[in-house]
């Protein structure tokens, strides 16, 4: 998560479990709900100084739109499928309504991960067995790290400063690493100092704390704090 965001799930009146994305700054959430008479699974805007009014979110012509973070400014970021090629893309919703659709090369699984107050997007591209980090720019620049055959890279936060935090996930079994990276693109492992199977660096803010989790030699999960 970036500074000011907190994430979690809920359970609607039809036993269905959905997930939403909180900017505290504000208290504006996005997620996904029955927030129509038909019961449609709709992704929503909320604006707590609109209380009773939910805006619901849809890229234009497309489909299946999920939102999955919000920053200070309001601006939204999520994934999208194409009406016509099924392929999943990325979208930056402004503040105004107006959306920025974009793709990473010809990626067929596509993830926004995190989003903050410059209009940064952290994420995930996958194409013929190799999963590859991405930054995409508010001027819509990109670059890329951390590519991965035989697992991925996967960014939980973004602050200000440029700071990615996450963790690599294996397909081989092995275990998860946290891992923080700055602007020159290489992601560092993060020694948690504790005995461990695996770690993950969950949050960062714009001091550079970063929290995370982790899991001891007992198969027992933690969380950590590192203070810079």
């Amino acid at each position: 998560m970036t500074e000011g965001q907190s994430a979690g799930t809920f359970v609607d009146s039809q036993s269905q479990q959905h997930g939403y994305v909180r900017n505290t700054a504000a208290g504006q959430i996005v997620g996904e709900g029955f927030v129509d008479i038909d019961k449609t699974i709709t992704s929503f805007f909320w604006d707590p100084t609109q209380p009773n009014t939910y805006v619901t979110i849809e890229v234009p012509g497309e489909i299946g739109t999920s939102p999955t973070a919000i920053n200070d400014s309001g601006q939204i970021a999520g994934v999208y499928l194409e009406s016509t090629t099924r392929k999943r893309k990325g979208f930056l919703r402004g503040a105004d309504g107006t959306f920025a659709l974009f793709e990473i090369g010809t990626s067929t699984n596509l993830q926004v991960l995190a989003l903050n107050d410059r209009g940064t997007i952290v994420g995930s591209s996958f194409k013929l067995g190799i999963t590859t980090g991405y930054l995409r720019y508010s001027g819509n620049g990109r670059k890329f790290f951390g590519a991965q055959a035989n697992g991925r890279p996967w960014s939980s936060g973004i602050n200000d400063n440029g700071l990615v935090v996450g963790w690599f996930s294996y397909s081989n079994g092995s275990s998860d690493v946290a891992f923080s990276m700055d602007r020159n693109l290489t992601p560092e492992p993060i020694p948690v100092p504790f005995s461990n199977q695996s770690t993950r660096a969950i949050g960062v803010n714009n001091a550079g704390q970063i929290v995370g989790a982790f899991v001891d030699a007992n198969g027992i999960p933690h969380g950590w704090l590192y203070l810079p």
